[in-house]
């Protein structure tokens, strides 16, 4: 088994093609065309005002110049104004227009990202720092947000504004024109390096600040571990490793890109010396106006800042280029497991369930599991026992489909699994695991995993059944109790109830208990004991068990080591013979201060 791509951190090649990521976004963009095209006017509309402004500073100037009418001017420069109040105008409306664009469109990306995350393997997220993928989902979706609300429209409008600006300039005055026109490809040049430059540092940088947002996710979670063993000073300086690391790429950038937009700003005066050296000749000669230089010093000036915001936002455009890389990475990871074309969406377990010659393997190399064949029938209750990392976790994930097999086969009433979906197949089972995850809200959404169609008297009766509704009841709220993160508000053995009590809450057919018990004390085990009886009543079950004094009452016991099922049968018929089980049970019981068959 593999993924697409194995190492989410490792995946930012340089050689990216730019166009191809932004290409992938389209989809996103489609339903919002229209929008484009109101950005566009609104294009025009601003360029139009820039073009105008300088031509009416320069008629102002040369109508005062020759002793035209005072009207003239007071009109001229009344226009001079309406020029700065509509290109105000008109850009404030696009920057609200392309803002709510923007959010729409990331909206739908985040989700995208969410949804595509819950349909990936728990082994992948066991192998993906949970920062990490924060990061992807948020920080680099964020990124590539700013590229649609106002990235795309600046570009363009900067384009736009330097190829018009250079345009009316070339016409009105050639000579000056083309004394400008010789600056841009020494510019061009310039800016081309800056940013094949820039985006290796970028990279970089957002690489840094995945494994920073991920060291700072894992250590909170593991506060208590880090108090407990004194590793406080410790944490503070890996932390600090990773944030001198990240400054010192992200200086790298700082220091490049300043340097370089502050050799823009020299050049713009370079530009404006030249306007006056070669037009105050031409106005001393009496072929220019001095309103015609003036005019060429505002465009002079306008012309260098599309370039410059031209720079910026091409500059913009690698940074969230970047990112989106990251997001569609994550997205282009292939599920392990998926639905085949034409999958049946319902069934129901009425006889078997069956192992045929089972392998599996997590990386395509060594099997963990090898020529795996049982069967557990309708109604029996089977427990897995055998050393840790023997295989039992495996085989509770090929039984709820987590995984799938590398060859042979898991049957339902016999019929291969995979010729269902997965959906369907998990309606009919109910899962409870050793680690207990309660997720943060009340007792009543927790226990019908934020399925509000689920009757309430429903979800009291699944508690009642378990006895889990005594203490939920003393709850402040009762079922409408909130609960902390990870259910930390309750003793282990209420949590241990409360997934008792949701388990039953779905009526499964199939039960899979993985080490449910193995986390309380023997005092809480002996009081759960009789909720865990209650709710294995009539249903098929596979118990995974730490502790065998609690499945010595199961139908079989199969004792799995090395990926194999090396012993099977009852306890009574497995402990007389002499085996593993045998030796297992016997060094727990005396473990525990006592021996008994």
């Amino acid at each position: 088994m593999h993924f697409h791509h194995e190492n989410l951190e490792e995946d930012d090649d340089p050689r990216t093609n730019t166009r191809s990521t932004l290409r992938r976004l389209l989809p996103y963009v489609r339903p919002h065309a229209g929008v484009f095209g109101l950005a566009a006017i609104t294009v025009s509309v601003i360029t139009i005002c820039e073009l105008a402004g300088p031509w009416l500073l320069g008629r102002i100037i040369d109508i005062g110049i020759s002793g035209g009418e005072h009207q003239e001017i007071l009109i001229l420069a009344g226009a001079y104004l309406l020029t700065f109040i509509v290109a105000a105008g008109t850009g404030y409306l696009q920057i609200l227009m392309l803002t709510r664009m923007g959010l729409s469109i990331i909206t739908a990306i985040k989700e995208s990202v969410f949804a595509h995350l819950l349909s990936l393997s728990t082994v992948f997220h066991d192998q993906s720092p949970v920062g990490m993928l924060i990061s992807r989902t948020e920080s680099d979706a964020e990124q590539v947000k700013e590229l649609f609300s106002r990235v795309a429209v600046n570009l363009a409008a900067s384009i736009v504004k330097f190829g018009a600006i250079l345009t009316v300039m070339l016409v009105w005055d050639y000579k000056l024109g083309l004394v400008l026109l010789l600056l841009v490809p020494v510019m061009a040049v310039a800016t081309f390096w800056f940013l094949k430059t820039i985006k290796k540092i970028y990279r970089e940088s957002r690489r840094k600040y995945a494994e920073l947002t991920g060291m700072v996710t894992e250590y909170v979670q593991g506060v208590p571990v880090v108090q407990q063993f004194n590793q406080r000073d410790r944490a503070v300086r890996l932390l600090d490793e990773k944030n001198q690391a990240k400054f010192r790429v992200d200086m790298r950038a700082w220091y490049l890109d300043y340097s370089f937009w502050g050799c823009f700003v020299f050049a713009e005066a370079v530009a404006a010396v030249l306007v006056l050296r070669f037009g105050t000749g031409e106005v001393m000669g009496g072929t220019l106006q001095v309103g015609v230089v003036v005019t060429f010093l505002e465009y002079t000036r306008r012309v260098f800042e599309p370039i410059v915001v031209l720079g910026e936002q091409l500059n913009q455009v690698q940074r969230a280029s970047a990112s989106a890389d990251r997001v569609f990475d994550l997205l282009d990871t292939t599920p392990d497991v998926a639905d085949r074309p034409g999958a049946i969406e319902s069934l129901h377990l009425q006889q078997s369930i069956e192992f045929r010659n089972v392998a599996f393997s997590y990386d395509g190399g060594r099997n963990v599991l090898e020529g795996i064949s049982f069967t557990v029938a309708h109604g029996e209750k089977i427990a897995l026992v055998g050393p840790s990392g023997g295989g039992k976790t495996t085989l509770v994930g090929l039984i709820c489909r987590f995984l799938d097999p590398t060859s042979g086969a898991v049957l339902i009433d016999g019929v291969d699994l995979r010729s269902y979906t997965q959906k369907a197949w998990r309606a009919r089972l109910g899962l409870v695991l050793q680690d207990i995850y309660m997720f943060p809200g009340t007792v009543l959404d927790n226990l019908r995993v934020l399925d509000g169609t689920i009757p309430e008297q429903q979800v009291r009766a699944a508690a009642a059944a378990v006895t889990a509704n005594g203490f939920i009841e003393k709850l402040p709220g009762g079922y409408g109790a909130n609960l902390a993160e990870r259910g930390e508000n309750l003793s282990l053995g209420e949590r241990q109830l409360l997934s008792f009590a949701r388990a039953l809450t779905m009526d499964p057919e199939l039960l899979v208990l993985d080490e449910a018990t193995s986390s309380v004390d023997p005092g809480t085990e002996l009081r759960i004991q009789e909720s865990l009886d209650r709710l294995l009543t009539g249903r098929t079950a596979v118990i995974v068990a730490h502790r065998l004094s609690t499945i010595r009452s199961v139908d079989r016991i199969l004792v799995v080591k090395d990926g194999r099922i090396v012993e099977e049968g009852p306890h009574d018929e497995l402990y007389a013979s002499g085996g593993m089980y045998r030796e297992l049970y016997d060094l727990q019981e005396t473990g525990n201060g006592r021996r008994e068959r």
